[in-house]
């Protein structure tokens, strides 16, 4: 019981952590833009900093893991670090913003997998943890356009230290593994689960729904997002993660024929993005001893789908479609992936 109630704290102070980088992260960039400071090549150089940077980070803090004496040290200082980059990216630009973001959730990522395995949560805290961003995104970009970011910048510093000190005085999850290079039977199923990431990642940067405008639906939009990514994981620990990957998609698709009602895209959202802590898990489990590369791999899969987000062919795709389109895909790759889950 004591460590499953240091598993929830870890996952607790992770997440809100979560919400307050990415928050920062949006108010930096959006209020830069609209002050003329930040231009479209610098939102490119914040993503790629962002989420490919992820994995050789990944790789780093798995080999200090596995062979440190306290092996959610690496994890731990990642995340610290991530969050003062962060802090002082805000002032330095996009690129240090970035690298903050990068170092910040990729040592959040290991140490929610370390947490997530060490209590048999079986992917729940996985959805937690990566679902507060997108609130935290929302608000910030809402926030920076509006040039109101700067009177939160020391309030969101000030808790994220508080919650950084007290994430250190956690207990350590126990094991340590010895890191070993997964083997070449775990491609397949690594570029499948990847391509699902890039899917997802780029029709939900793609899809403009036309009741999506004023904050309440932006905020509301983001809320289904997250509660999407966090009610994944236990709906996954419930059915199994075949079964709720196909149940939650099939659903999705469902909802986004009807998305034109601004009802029906909300629950849209919030079942397509219940497939976010299924992936993450299911890579995991294939290479369990590098959490790290395979919460990097995914990341890298996310900045390939803002790449493809960015043609301007896409705007041209009813949303609606796109949203049937890429919960169909999804839910048959998944369903041949996760087969043995």
């Amino acid at each position: 019981m004591t460590d499953r109630k240091n598993g929830i704290q870890v996952t607790a102070l992770l997440s809100v952590l979560h919400m307050a980088v990415d928050f920062l992260c949006g108010a930096a960039l959006y209020a830069g833009a609209a002050a003329g400071r930040v231009s479209m090549p610098d939102f490119l150089l914040y993503n790629f900093c962002a989420f490919a940077l992820q994995m050789p980070f990944g790789v780093l803090i798995d080999a200090m893991t596995s062979q440190n004496e306290k092996p959610d040290l690496p994890g731990r200082i990642a995340v610290a670090a991530g969050v003062v980059l962060t802090v002082a990216g805000v002032f330095a630009g996009p690129l240090v913003l970035g690298l903050g973001n990068a170092l910040f959730h990729v040592g959040g990522g290991v140490l929610t997998i370390r947490q997530d395995d060490h209590c048999g949560f079986k992917g729940r805290a996985l959805g937690v943890f990566v679902a507060p961003g997108a609130i935290g995104l929302a608000a910030g970009t809402l926030l920076g356009q509006m040039q109101a970011e700067r009177m939160y910048v020391l309030a969101v510093t000030v808790v994220s230290a508080l919650l950084c000190v007290l994430l250190f005085r956690t207990k350590e999850a126990a094991e340590r593994q010895e890191m070993k290079l997964p083997d070449k039977s775990v491609l397949p199923g690594a570029l499948i689960l990847s391509l699902v990431v890039v899917i997802r990642s780029m029709a939900g940067l793609a899809m403009k729904f036309s009741w999506k405008s004023g904050v309440l639906m932006i905020m509301l939009s983001a809320v289904a997002a997250a509660g999407g990514k966090a009610a994944g994981g236990f709906l996954a620990a419930k059915l199994n993660m075949r079964r709720a990957a196909v149940l939650s998609l099939l659903l999705a698709a469902e909802c986004f024929y009807e998305s034109s009602a601004a009802a029906a895209g909300l629950l849209g959202l919030f079942l397509f993005n219940m497939s976010m802590p299924m992936t993450l898990y299911g890579l995991k489990r294939r290479m369990p001893s590098m959490p790290g590369f395979a919460f990097g791999i995914l990341t890298f899969a996310l900045f390939i789908g803002y790449l493809l987000a960015c043609i301007p062919a896409l705007s041209a795709v009813d949303s609606s479609l796109m949203g049937i389109i890429a919960s169909l895909l999804s839910m048959a790759m998944l369903a041949v992936v996760l087969r043995e889950e």
